[in-house]
């Protein structure tokens, strides 16, 4: 099983805790302050669930652990508070001591994570020295803990407690004055994490502070109340002077408004996971990914970066906008960052962005990779486009060839080879009457013969021409020339026409030969008994269909079938063809006609 799947189970432990402490609480019993209780139980769960949900989004980070290991942290000074007021195990009787000196190493966690968020590295030295002030001065309140507690001080640390084996300072109003002089220090660092967290927000660009603004603000909040009673502590013992409140509601307010860091941080992190959620549903959509200045705009809403630009490069036309003008990428000391768009090592894009989405680079890579992927598919179907585009074109031009030359034929064989038998007959009608009445019955045989042999010629010919460029189709129409076909058809056709008037010529050709290819089909191969030849016209299409009552099994592949698909696909129709074996033969066309 992945290690990944066993993360959720770190939730368990604290969950287990926060429960014990809202149920076994006995210092203060529960029913005494609930709220603070409830307040203090879930924050380490909050912290766990925040922490885990970063791991999940960046699983290469220590952003992820360390606010899980701040959970775990948060509870080690709350201890005492379930167990027993006497346990007769020494470790577990040592436990509240421990807790006293070890207490608030989430602080020092947080405050780091607050300052690096969404990235896990501190940006300036400003960052950097107020968390080492804060952890230095951590460890040296622990260790004086460590060795100045005796029985009788701390929460839950008894006078009749296990005596400390680290106890070195027996002056116990010189410890007392020292833990004082310690916390305050403590609370000091954590008022200057505060102020360094407002300054590191000043830093970050608005389309950035969307996923941010809750972990800074809640983290300011949680960093500087948590300062101020550190400070408060002295000067409460110290000076009698509150600057915070120790009872009533104001101390339970305190323990909701430290909530907040926890659930910026679980905000923010949410917040992260979904701006990179969002970018690759955004690329796997319904409608597929926006092109141009759309990918643009939804690319500024998805990572909340209004400044953001998506520019695309070509190797004769430079870096050019999603609206098609020259532009040129941010110099690299701007405050926008550029990443760019690469296939093969070659730039084809790029994207310019504010310069802090470059703390998350998971979420950069993922957009970049989506974009790039999205650019590549719009080149591939723009090129895909065109190349189907010339296809149409190039059949579209080789069938008005083709018609042009059955024109020509046709004009060729009316004008010459027509007109020449038209002229042979008259001319053996000439030589017959000219022979006069006594001419030998054998003669006048082949002469007849001749002149039936031309006559027959003729009306060969006349056919040819008919087939190659029916007049009738250019000067009637389909539905007379449909008609023409089915009179001259071997087999009953009935024909149910009902069309708008002319439509365009190329229409009217591809229908017709559909038509005729059909019925010649139906006459020669199908020992069809009858067909039907139907055809309409509504927005703005052409429907024809011929369908006969024979034997079906169509050769589907023939060229006599491919012709007529090809003829139609010329002009932007539909061809089908439904022949099954016993069932007749039914051919469905769909043209384009609208004028």
């Amino acid at each position: 099983m992945p290690v990944a799947r066993l993360r959720p189970l770190l939730l368990a432990p604290v969950v287990l805790m926060a429960l014990a402490i809202v149920t076994l609480a006995k210092r203060p019993p529960f029913a005494e302050a609930p709220l603070d209780y409830l307040f203090d139980a879930s924050t380490g769960v909050v912290l766990v669930v925040a922490g885990l949900v970063t791991w999940a989004r960046r699983p290469s980070a220590w952003t992820g652990p360390l606010i899980v290991l701040a959970g775990y942290l948060w509870y080690v000074g709350s201890l005492y508070v379930i167990l027993p007021d006497r346990p007769a195990n020494e470790l577990l009787a040592r436990l509240p001591f421990l807790g006293f000196a070890l207490r608030g190493y989430y602080d020092p966690i947080l405050a780091f994570v607050i300052l690096t968020f969404p990235g896990d590295r501190l940006e300036t030295r400003r960052d950097r020295l107020a968390i080492g002030a804060l952890l230095a001065l951590m460890l040296a309140h622990s260790a004086w803990r460590l060795i100045g507690v005796r029985p009788g001080i701390g929460p839950g640390n008894p006078p009749d407690a296990p005596a400390n084996p680290l106890f070195l300072i027996t002056d116990t109003g010189t410890f007392v004055t020292g833990d004082e002089i310690l916390t305050a220090a403590v609370g000091a660092a954590l008022v200057l994490v505060a102020v360094v967290v407002l300054l590191r927000r000043r830093r970050i660009r608005p389309g950035a502070r969307r996923a941010t603004d809750p972990v800074l603000i809640g983290g300011a909040i949680w960093a500087g109340l948590a300062g101020l009673y550190g400070i408060g502590a002295y000067t409460h013992e110290v000076l009698r002077v509150d600057i915070v409140p120790w009872e009533g509601p104001g101390w339970t307010a305190q323990y909701l408004l430290r909530m907040l860091g926890p659930l910026g941080l679980l905000v923010g992190a949410i917040r992260v996971r979904g701006s990179s959620a969002a970018a690759i549903a955004l690329m796997a959509g319904p409608d597929g990914p926006p092109r141009g200045i759309d990918m643009e705009r939804t690319l500024r809403r998805t990572l909340d970066d209004p400044g953001l630009q998506l520019l695309q490069f070509g190797p004769g036309t430079g870096w050019l906008d999603s609206t098609g003008r020259a532009s040129a990428l941010p110099a690299p000391d701007a405050d926008r960052a550029t990443t760019l768009l690469e296939r093969d090592g070659t730039p084809i894009g790029a994207i310019v962005h504010d310069v802090t989405l470059l703390d998350d680079p998971a979420l950069v890579r993922t957009v970049a990779a989506a974009v790039a992927l999205a650019m590549d598919n719009e080149r591939l179907q723009g090129d895909l486009h065109a190349q189907l585009e010339e296809v149409r074109a190039s059949r579209a031009r080789i069938v008005e060839a083709g018609d042009l030359e059955r024109r020509r034929m046709e004009r060729d064989l009316h004008d010459g080879a027509q007109q020449r038998l038209v002229a042979l007959a008259v001319s053996l009608r000439t030589i017959r009457s000219r022979l006069g009445p006594d001419v030998a019955p054998p003669v006048i045989s082949e002469l007849e013969a001749a002149g039936d042999l031309v006559k027959a010629a003729i009306d060969e010919v006349r056919e040819l021409a008919r087939g190659l460029d029916p007049s009738i189709l250019r000067e009637a129409g389909l539905g007379a020339a449909v008609q023409s076909l089915a009179d001259h058809s071997s087999i009953p056709v009935t024909v149910a026409i009902d069309l708008h008037g002319r439509l365009p010529a190329r229409a009217e050709t591809a229908a017709y030969f559909v038509a005729a290819e059909a019925l010649a089909n139906a006459a020669k191969h199908s020992e069809a008994s009858a067909v039907t030849v139907t055809a309409t016209q509504a927005a703005g299409l052409l429907s024809l269909e011929v369908a006969d009552d024979g034997g079906g099994g169509a050769d589907l592949e023939g060229s006599g079938i491919r012709g007529l698909a090809d003829r139609i696909a010329a002009v932007g129709g539909t061809f089908a063809v439904d022949s099954p074996l016993g069932a007749g033969t039914r051919i469905r066309v769909s043209i384009p006609c609208a004028s």
